[in-house]
């Protein structure tokens, strides 16, 4: 093979097998014993091949062009020397330059060439959805430890000093694919030899403490009894400050049954009003959590009083100008922002699912559920209705209380029992027994 240039090898990753290929690719420099990886994104770095007994191992020199191709021959003559002469390979050290740099330094490569449309070098960071803002939390604030720490030195002791600080958290798993990206970019970088997800496993495996022992709270609920004063609070002067739009979604969605979502993001379309003792709200197919192989859009009989609440709101005299009343507008609209996949071509959309937990803890919170802590808007939608509505079985005949078994689980969009066959026969969707269900419901909880 013909020696290549420095021109030459600047463009290397133009080559039809880097750009066909998803990681480095190893190629020949024409100079014995030196080669270059090279990625289809620029990054190129040079390696030495040690050779002994016809086994070959690769050894990292140092990134091109930080280390000029003249550099690279007079580093492999050296090394190549050092072989012949008997030298442990084991002792050659990184290039000085790039063994003094910190943990940090390198973060901050990494931020600068990861854009915030999560592309690294114009390629995809290959981990869950993430933005760029977490990465930069994530190796700017959560691995302070590690800062000063120079990146060639880093142990399983120091990551696992860092990893135990956010490892009880429900988001330690999101952290940790972020470190992940970072290390891997490290190490390509350094020609370093490690496997940075073998590294982090070993930590979370040996030095974290058994997952078992977090057991994450599941979501608290209010007693009937706490839900009919939490009502009462909602008419305080406290409350009465909340937004208009925030109040009515705190009063109408435990009296509904659903996921916050389901209903935060409605439009006025998909409520009919056309006869007030019988209001049909129709949430399309696709945004229902259980949406997988549902053939109809979802229907719900609306309780009367949340009916009136509804159109008083839509009726209201004063309106935001993003805000809109026509059938096609969020009933719950936000102010304008484009860029948003929930948005529509004019940057309308609907408030977040999450608005509604600030909103209540803000001005009305709903203080300790049942199971001895904090209630959550959804443990309070769904199980404190489910939990009464159950009650009202008939011990002695289950199925056959005042509210039927499946009617409850059809107006909380759960699968009704029996498997495959009753679920491919069994069409009913129990509205009259739903109608009463919700009606007698919302009776109760309002006085």
């Amino acid at each position: 093979m013909k020696p290549l240039t420095e021109l030459q090898i600047s463009k290397l990753h133009k080559n039809p097998r880097v750009q066909a290929a998803k990681g480095p690719v190893r190629l020949g420099t024409g100079y014995p014993n030196l080669k270059i990886n090279v990625r289809k994104s620029g990054a190129k770095s040079w390696v030495f091949i040690k050779e002994v007994n016809g086994r070959a191992t690769p050894l990292g020199l140092g990134s091109f062009p930080d280390l000029s191709l003249d550099g690279a021959q007079r580093e492999a003559l050296k090394l190549k020397q050092q072989l012949h002469e008997g030298v442990a390979m084991a002792t050659h050290k990184v290039k000085k330059i790039e063994r003094q740099q910190t943990f940090l330094d390198l973060a901050k490569i990494y931020l600068c060439r990861m854009t915030k449309d999560n592309t690294l070098d114009g390629e995809p960071v290959n981990l869950a959805l993430v933005t760029y803002n977490q990465h930069k939390k994530t190796l700017l604030e959560r691995c302070v430890k590690l800062h000063k720490v120079s990146f060639v030195d880093i142990e399983v002791t120091a990551l696992a000093s860092v990893v135990e600080t956010f490892w009880l958290t429900p988001s330690a798993k999101k952290w940790i694919q972020q470190m992940t990206a970072f290390l891997t970019f490290g190490e390509s970088r350094m020609n370093l030899g490690w496997d940075a997800g073998k590294l982090l496993k070993n930590v979370t495996e040996n030095y974290m403490v058994k997952k078992e022992a977090h057991v994450e709270q599941s979501e608290g609920s209010l007693s009937i009894e706490d839900l009919q004063k939490w009502y009462k609070r909602m008419e305080d002067d406290r409350a009465l400050k909340m937004p208009e739009r925030d109040r009515l979604a705190c009063k109408i969605l435990p009296l509904l049954h659903k996921r916050n979502g389901e209903i935060i993001r409605g439009k006025w379309k998909e409520l009919n009003f056309s006869n007030m003792g019988n209001i049909i709200w129709t949430i399309p197919k696709d945004r229902m959590k259980t949406n997988k192989k549902r053939v109809q859009d979802y229907q719900m009989p609306v309780p009367t009083i949340v009916g009136k609440w509804l159109l008083a709101y839509r009726n209201r005299k004063v309106i935001s100008n993003w805000e809109g009343v026509g059938d096609d507008d969020f009933i719950f609209g936000a102010a304008p922002r484009r860029g948003s996949k929930s948005r529509d071509k004019n940057g309308l959309g609907s408030i977040k699912a999450d608005r509604v937990s600030e909103a209540l803890d803000t001005f009305c919170p709903l203080g300790m559920g049942v199971e001895g802590y904090k209630a959550t808007p959804h443990g309070t939608n769904r199980s404190t209705f489910q939990t009464w509505a159950e009650a009202q079985q008939d011990p002695n005949n289950p199925g056959n209380g005042k509210y039927s078994h499946d009617a409850i689980e059809v107006q909380l969009d759960h699968a009704l029992d029996g498997g495959k066959v009753r679920k491919a026969y069994d069409r009913d969707n129990r509205w009259n027994m739903r109608k009463i269900l919700v009606e007698d419901y919302a009776k109760l909880i309002l006085g």
